[in-house]
């Protein structure tokens, strides 16, 4: 990939399959909830993106540590690149119709400062 290709990413609209919606928990309704005010409509650098979902996968591990489920929830990720758009994804990992999904897209505007998951 060429870096001067793709300058930035704009996080999309968070997509939630309805599968998901019906078999949502509280603690699932909670990280929708993340989703919406904390990535959906934001621009962000690669540098950004990749700190931030290491993040996510740390509090990912953690909450599947600590909530008793028959199910393992899922994340995956993914960059823009020249040829398709990316996405960061959840799921729960034995039910690949239940999703929540934020699409990425390349960006070539300013980059806005992006706050803490925290």
């Amino acid at each position: 990939m060429n870096p001067e290709n793709v300058q930035g990413m704009f996080l999309c609209w968070l997509q939630v399959s309805r599968r998901m919606e019906k078999v949502m928990n509280t603690d699932e309704q909670r990280m929708r909830q993340t989703l919406l005010d904390k990535y959906v409509h934001r621009t962000i650098t690669s540098e950004t993106f990749r700190r931030m979902m290491a993040e996510h996968e740390k509090k990912l591990q953690k909450y599947n540590r600590e909530v008793i489920e028959s199910y393992q929830l899922r994340l995956e990720y993914s960059e823009p690149d020249e040829v398709s758009s990316g996405y960061i994804r959840i799921s729960r990992e034995n039910d690949p119709k239940a999703v929540m999904n934020v699409p990425i897209i390349d960006w070539r505007g300013k980059i806005a400062p992006y706050p803490s998951l925290s």
